[in-house]
């Protein structure tokens, strides 16, 4: 596997910009295709969350159609605990926040996060089709723990576990459909 992310955190990128660049990468060697989307397609799932110039769901399919002609596998990208600005920075989110003054990390004990993750993942699969893999994300969760729920749990169990616990509960659904899924290891690893 020869991969190349493209994180469309940092810019929005028009569709001639994204096809110009997988047919390079293309002629380039690579074979697969990471894509941090973020907030660059409308989705159902947080539509306030949207770039002014983001893909339709149809457009995004289309540039996803083009990379597989290329020979280019797409590897869907969610971030599942931090790297969250762009969600919980809405009101309507904000309550799944770790503490209630940051907006960089997702609580992972509350209640209606992974629910809410798992509808999020069958939209990004509904999108990009049938995948091998998929991202999750999973790195420099720096808050980890320490809202006043998690520190809890974490005095009870371990911060390990307290990890482990949430990533579990995304990745089982994506390996009960035959789905690899992916994460940064900066976190499992310290």
């Amino acid at each position: 596997m020869k991969g190349f992310h493209i994180d469309m955190n940092v810019a929005q990128f028009t569709r001639s910009y994204l096809e110009q660049w997988l047919r390079t990468l293309a002629s380039l060697g690579y074979d697969t295709i990471v894509w941090e989307v973020e907030n660059n397609i409308r989705w159902r799932t947080v539509p306030e969350c949207a770039a002014p110039e983001a893909f339709s769901p149809e457009e995004f399919k289309q540039i996803l159609a083009l990379s597989r002609e290329l020979g280019l596998e797409p590897v869907p990208k969610l971030q599942v605990l931090a790297h969250c600005e762009y969600v919980l920075k809405h009101p309507r989110y904000k309550h799944l926040s770790e503490h209630a003054d940051r907006i960089s990390q997702y609580c992972p004990l509350h209640p209606e996060l992974v629910p809410f993750l798992l509808r999020w993942i069958d939209e990004y699969l509904e999108i990009f089709g049938p995948v091998k893999t998929f991202h999750v994300g999973g790195d420099e969760s720096w808050w980890l723990g320490s809202c006043p729920r998690c520190k809890e749990y974490v005095q009870r169990n371990s911060l390990g576990d307290l990890y482990l616990q949430h990533i579990n509960a995304i990745l089982k659904p994506l390996i009960d459909r035959g789905i690899q899924p992916a994460l940064w290891a900066d976190m499992v690893l310290s």
